[in-house]
């Protein structure tokens, strides 16, 4: 995943160590890379790594086959400019926080873009167990590490303290 306010709320439910690119990017690990540096959750699950990265698109070629991709950071472009390379990658699930009104506006530059239809319909947006409308970011975290456990039940991960943040 990839973060943002709910994405900061989101590793507050799962979690891992720093790294700056090396790190082998396994299902079941998750990185939360924020070019923003905000304040950083005091405890994290054993598999989320805490990134500072100027570019959290490049993370993108790092994620093995059958990795899950949710994008939730402060920006539509953004979001698109790593949703786009996600989708280029045939065997990511990719998903982006937003409305079915951001779906269709990305639907259609994805299109302009060269993405291919299936992989355009593939694309998990918005994210979430259906049934929760709060908008409060630890109930979007909450329909999201869900939504998660039920594209891989493997996923869970045990709290240890953070580590560095890494640059």
């Amino acid at each position: 995943g990839l973060a943002g306010f709910g994405g900061r709320a989101r590793v507050q439910n799962r979690r891992d160590r720093p790294r700056d690119h090396p790190v082998p990017l396994r299902p079941g690990r998750i990185v939360h890379p924020d070019r923003q540096r905000h304040p950083q959750p005091a405890v994290v699950p054993g598999n989320v790594t805490l990134l500072s990265l100027a570019d959290p698109v490049s993370i993108i070629r790092d994620i093995e086959d059958n990795g899950i991709v949710y994008v939730m950071t402060h920006s539509h472009a953004l979001d698109f400019e790593i949703v786009d390379a996600a989708l280029r990658k045939p065997h990511l699930r990719v998903g982006v926080i937003g409305s079915g009104t951001k779906r269709a506006r990305f639907e259609m530059r994805l299109q302009d873009a060269g993405i291919s239809n299936h992989r355009i319909a593939q694309l998990i947006c918005p994210i979430g167990v259906a049934g929760i409308t709060s908008k409060h970011p630890a109930a979007i975290a909450a329909s999201v590490v869900a939504q998660i456990l039920q594209l891989d039940p493997d996923s869970v991960s045990v709290a240890k303290p953070a580590t560095q943040f890494i640059q």
